[in-house]
């Protein structure tokens, strides 16, 4: 029995220090801020941080939300531009950073020989994107 108990303590301890790994790589998690004011297409939201190029998810009431990227700040206050529609934003709506918000993974696989460029013309024949993504020169 007191085998069997040491067996089980060793795979908790295994599992606890697995999860324990798997935190540690996590980021602090966001911290939310909401919206002050809206002039034409220009948000600025206080209370929440995030770097220029970010993405950040504007909540709405109704339970809609708007996607928009940090263009700016100024002190505590982000500007932010929405990047579709922007019915239903009001006063103090939600302002949510996105985790790892304005990355992209990039690599040959994104580009595949039957992509299209604009026009309906393959880029099969073009410079390869992803060989100068990856840092070899294009052919």
């Amino acid at each position: 029995m007191s085998t069997q108990l040491l067996g089980r303590s060793e795979i908790w301890r295994d599992r606890l220090a697995r999860n324990l790994q798997r935190v540690e790589r996590l980021g602090p998690p966001p911290i939310e801020g909401y919206l002050t004011r809206m002039i034409g297409q220009t948000l600025e939201a206080t209370g929440c941080q995030a770097a220029v190029g970010d993405y950040c998810d504007v909540l709405t009431s109704s339970g809609s939300q708007v996607e928009t990227e940090v263009v700016g700040f100024s002190g505590d206050r982000l500007f932010l531009m929405p990047t579709g529609d922007m019915h239903g934003l009001e006063p103090n709506a939600r302002v949510v950073p996105r985790q790892r918000a304005g990355t992209v993974r990039v690599g040959p696989e994104l580009l595949a020989a039957s992509s299209m460029a604009p026009g309906s013309r393959s880029m099969a024949s073009a410079p390869s994107i992803a060989k100068r993504a990856c840092g070899s020169p294009a052919k």
